[in-house]
């Protein structure tokens, strides 16, 4: 008791209530506030127009690869598949776009490392984390590279509340 009693003389109030009561804390450069990340499973959308596939792939180490289900904004599934070969994946990626009708052009594969060969079997979209960013208009991108551009625009998103996961096992 000593010691709690010691850390919240000592510590600033936020650092305190983190630590020792659970509190989750926001960050000075994060992008996403905690109440919209909680409010993301609670957001009332409607499903978009188009389906989507995203796609962040691992291969044998403790990465996991993980593909989201999009109708529009709204994720409708999360598949997470542990140590897996990319011709695993691939069959996978390609029954998901048969259940849900997601064309080819609507999938998106992180295209560093591993990915590169899904996309070579899918015959999908590569996304290249430090790539170009997207212009527009005049030409001009104020971002570094493309994950950053992506960042900061889903960022954005989730902020208005344009974004939904409902799915039924969002965890």
């Amino acid at each position: 008791e000593d010691v709690v009693l010691q850390a919240k003389r000592d510590l600033p109030e936020k650092i305190f209530r983190s630590l020792y009561l659970a509190e989750a804390m926001e960050g000075e450069g994060q992008l996403i506030t905690n109440e919209n990340i909680f409010n993301i499973f609670e957001n009332e959308l409607d499903p978009g127009e188009q389906r989507y596939i995203t796609g962040d792939i691992a291969r044998l180490g403790a990465d996991k690869t993980v593909w989201m289900v999009w109708d529009g904004w709204v994720v409708i599934e999360i598949v997470v598949i542990a140590q897996s070969g990319i011709d695993y994946v691939s069959q996978r990626i390609n029954e998901l776009m048969a259940k849900y009708k997601v064309p080819k052009y609507n999938v998106i594969v992180d295209e560093d490392g591993v990915g590169g060969g899904v996309v070579d079997f899918v015959k999908c979209k590569g996304f290249v984390n430090n790539s170009r960013p997207i212009t527009k208009g005049n030409g001009v991108a104020n971002f570094s590279n493309l994950k950053s551009q992506c960042y900061y625009l889903f960022a954005e998103k989730v902020n208005k509340r344009l974004v939904k996961i409902d799915c039924k096992d969002s965890l």
